[in-house]
């Protein structure tokens, strides 16, 4: 089957865990056909392919340019291969997807699909953004959703996102997610607040790349633990 991975920069970062997991290349994994002659080039190995752009929590070329090649938005199996020739060995496709824009999105999911996010939506964290978000698909009883929590805010988090996005406000959006999300009997949540809590993040939103291959590992254990 498939997993399709449905959110944001932080769904994207999960997809580039994934990948290195997947790999065990936790070099190289991270990001893909750049090139020393392009502009704003910057190697994006490791913790630099989860800068999402902001260094010191200002976006700045060199760092944007590692999220523009992030691997994650790679589609073919053959294209991860010419960048990781021993990926997944056993695979004839690529069974991950990422789908980083609501336009994107199937109207009838199949497989199992991880959704995240809610920071970019203009209704903040609510319920309204968590049904939006995590139910405007209808799910089959052959499919399977995981509803994965926010990250905590780092603790550099900017002063103007606190009141909106800092812990309380980000613990009560991870509750409605619990509540109102997943409710399929097939269906999990996958917490992230924990694991992600008193880490070090780049900018009070994104994390570096132990706690993503982290949250890489513990998706993957759920959905084996799951198959059983």
């Amino acid at each position: 089957g498939n997993l399709q991975l449905w959110g944001d920069s932080l769904m994207r970062h999960l997809m580039q865990a994934l990948l290195t997991v997947l790999s065990g290349d936790y070099d190289t994994a991270t990001s893909w056909r750049g090139s020393w002659s392009d502009v704003g080039y910057s190697s994006c190995d490791r913790d630099a392919a989860y800068h999402d752009g902001h260094c010191n929590g200002t976006l700045e070329l060199h760092c944007a340019y590692c999220r523009a090649t992030s691997i994650a938005f790679v589609r073919s199996l053959w294209e991860v291969r010419e960048h990781m020739p021993h990926f997944c060995p056993s695979w004839d496709r690529m069974h991950l997807v990422l789908i980083s824009t609501p336009q994107q999105m199937p109207s009838v999911a199949t497989g199992t699909v991880l959704i995240g996010g809610g920071l970019h939506y203009t209704s903040g964290l609510s319920a309204h953004t968590v049904d939006t978000l995590f139910n405007r698909v209808e799910f089959s009883n052959m499919s399977r959703r995981v509803c994965m929590t926010l990250h905590a805010p780092g603790s550099n988090k900017h002063e103007r996102w606190l009141a909106t996005q800092g812990t309380k406000p980000t613990e009560a959006y991870n509750e409605m997610i619990r509540e109102k999300a997943c409710q399929n009997s097939n269906d999990f949540v996958l917490e992230t607040f924990a694991v992600t809590q008193n880490a070090t993040s780049i900018d009070g939103t994104h994390y570096f790349q132990e706690p993503n291959v982290l949250l890489a590992q513990l998706l993957l254990n759920a959905l084996d633990y799951s198959n059983e």
